[in-house]
């Protein structure tokens, strides 16, 4: 189905790939892990160093 305004086309209507709404546990782990098991190798590092001293100067609660 094609969308007009005034009378051009400018969008055109159509199905979307249906895709799985559950996967099993196995697949779920293995998409999150993918190939390295982890994210990027020096991201605690870099959390660490963002994260800092940061709530020291914090009034308790």
């Amino acid at each position: 189905m094609v969308i007009t305004v005034d009378g051009r086309p400018v969008a055109r209507l159509a199905t979307v790939d249906r895709r799985p709404r559950f996967i099993g546990r196995e697949e779920f782990v293995r998409r999150l892990l993918g190939q390295q098991g982890q994210a990027d190798s020096g991201l605690r590092v870099d959390l660490d160093e963002l994260a800092g001293d940061m709530t020291e100067d914090l009034p308790p609660l």
